[in-house]
């Protein structure tokens, strides 16, 4: 026996180790394993003592809906195609506040326009980056994974403390100055005037995926303000690459928002769903990858490149340093996702909802008639649009502003998570708790807005009409010092956000707006439109929605464009 255990305990060759030395290893070994596995239990129950604790402080301030799943929570509901709408019921039931479980994730969904300057940064100084900042990782993650291949961060979703947030943040919004956005225009005009003529071609009884030929407008647009490029999108509203491309674009978002919702969806690689969602995944993220590579291949970027993509390529770090691929790839793949896809959407939602209500229709053509864009037997070849004319678009704007009210493009919202505790108005919020801002619910509220499901473009002529103002017996939950803008003596908050807020605020938006404002006046300038049959009536567009990250129909809003004029 004991020979058996010394041969045992020999080393390889003649050596042996002496028992004692073996005996030293084996107890440093269990103590080391000891020590690791104690400070493992100490970690997890220490973090599980923190959970709960969290959960019961956040339970004791803000009710809670019924959960579907008691493993997932509320990540169930948040899953479902409709679940923007389902935050606009809970919030009718529970107030503008109320606590939700994702899984194991604490969410405060809140609502409440008091608490915006809050939690979009205003009312902090220095900024709440230190405070409140970006979801956990393992939620942004699969943005991360819908814009690059390794799961890069992104302007979208790095944290505001990173070097290369600000870095590209910086850089980025250089290229969206006044002078480089009104150099744009003429690309604007460009793609919705090739759009024009292929309706025109099309005839009235053919109907069209208004949402599709939207995205392909601001495909071009972005393609040449963005990347120095064009995409020929509009070559044919039937041509199928660029269209496979919006597909991927789609499935890959809604993919992204259920995996937000379910952490454990990316390895359910026996459903077949998610399969297919890995398949559009994969082809979208080589579409970008290979524009990065064309950009590239075009050499060294001019210093007075306007484009996206020259103020990317030219940012140099601290240390001089650019962009890695990784992070180039990934910025790429945001630009071409924010430039198409909600402007897209606008566009489409305020054509729809034009088509029904005449009475609207009647003021926005007379508005072009006076503008002289309105074509019809008096003027057959209506007047080339400006940039200076946008402004005098009142009440086209007016419209639109009431569509992305309405039918927010971002519905489900945009969330920051707690770094440590933070005393939020009067709610002590713990760390590491997502603080989501429903913007659907908030928009459509009828606390805050009078007769909020009715498509009235003629709230947004009213001076303000974004804000809202606590009554005099409203007791406020912050002080002066937090309020985000002030009146003469009162404070007024944000009530419409479809752009976000603060330092993290949609940092493309001004060329969103006069990409939509253009080419939503040169389409009702020549067509009137008219809902598809197929679309099912109101009922139908809004059953069809689908919250992909962002809202849209998934099948696409199909209408007849129907001449204003037709020349004999």
């Amino acid at each position: 026996m004991h020979k058996a255990v010394s041969n045992w305990l020999a080393w390889p060759g003649d050596h042996q180790v002496p028992s004692n030395d073996v005996i030293y290893i084996v107890v440093l070994f269990s103590v080391v394993s000891a020590v690791l596995i104690a400070n493992f239990f100490y970690r997890f129950i220490g973090g599980m003592f923190e959970w709960v604790q969290a959960e019961r402080l956040l339970r004791s301030q803000f009710p809670s809906p019924p959960v579907d799943s008691l493993l997932l929570g509320h990540a169930s509901q948040m899953q479902k195609p409709h679940h923007h709408r389902w935050l606009c019921e809970v919030t009718k039931e529970f107030g503008d506040k109320f606590y939700m479980r994702m899984a194991h994730n604490h969410v405060v969904m809140v609502s409440d326009p008091a608490l915006m300057p809050i939690i979009f940064d205003r009312a902090l100084y220095p900024p709440t980056a230190d405070v409140m900042d970006r979801p956990v990782d393992q939620i942004l993650h699969h943005i991360d994974v819908l814009t690059s291949n390794v799961g890069e961060p992104n302007l979208l979703t790095a944290k505001t403390g990173d070097q290369y947030w600000r870095l590209v943040r910086k850089g980025v919004a250089a290229a969206f100055n006044p002078q480089n956005i009104r150099q744009g225009f003429g690309h604007v005009l460009e793609a919705a005037n090739q759009l024009v003529e292929i309706l025109k071609d099309r005839g009235p009884e053919k109907t069209v995926d208004v949402d599709d030929a939207a995205q392909r407008v601001a495909l071009e647009v972005i393609g040449k303000v963005g990347f120095g490029k064009s995409f020929n999108a509009l070559a044919s509203l039937d041509a199928p690459a660029e269209q496979d491309v919006f597909k991927d674009m789609a499935a890959g978002m809604e993919e992204t928002a259920k995996r937000m919702a379910n952490p454990l969806r990316p390895y359910m690689l026996f459903d077949a769903e998610v399969r297919m969602a890995n398949a559009s995944l994969k082809r979208f993220k080589s579409v970008t990858k290979e524009l990065l590579e064309e950009v590239q291949a075009r050499g060294p970027t001019k210093e007075d490149d306007p484009t996206i993509a020259g103020h990317l390529l030219r940012l140099r770090d601290s240390e001089g340093r650019p962009l890695s691929q990784e992070r180039l790839h990934a910025e790429f793949s945001v630009m071409f996702i924010g430039g198409t896809d909600t402007s897209g959407h606008t566009i489409a939602n305020t054509l729809y909802l034009i088509s029904q209500h005449p009475e609207v229709e009647a003021k926005i053509t007379a508005e072009l008639d006076s503008l002289g864009f309105l074509v019809g037997p008096s003027r057959p070849e209506p007047r080339q649009m400006e940039y200076a004319d946008l402004s005098r678009l009142t009440y086209l704007s007016a419209a639109i502003k009431e569509s992305m009210r309405l039918m927010a493009v971002v519905g489900a919202g945009v969330s920051r998570v707690t770094k440590k505790q933070v005393q939020m108005g009067p709610y002590m919020i713990p760390k590491n708790t997502m603080i989501w801002v429903p913007i659907q619910a908030l928009q459509t509220s009828s606390a805050l807005w009078p007769q909020p499901d009715k498509f009235m473009p003629e709230r947004w002529l009213e001076e303000g009409a974004e804000y809202w103002t606590p009554q005099p017996s409203t007791t406020g939950p912050m002080d002066d010092k937090a309020a985000a803008d002030k009146g003469e003596g009162e404070q007024r908050y944000r009530k419409y956000v479809p752009f976000g807020d603060g330092m993290r605020a949609c940092v493309g938006q001004s060329l969103a707006k006069m990409n939509y404002t253009a080419a939503t006046a040169l389409l009702l300038s020549h067509f009137t439109f008219r809902l598809a049959e197929r679309m099912g009536g109101p009922e139908g567009v809004l059953a069809s929605e689908v919250a992909r990250i962002t809202v849209a129909q998934r099948d696409g809003m199909w209408m007849h464009a129907i001449p204003r004029f037709v020349a004999a």
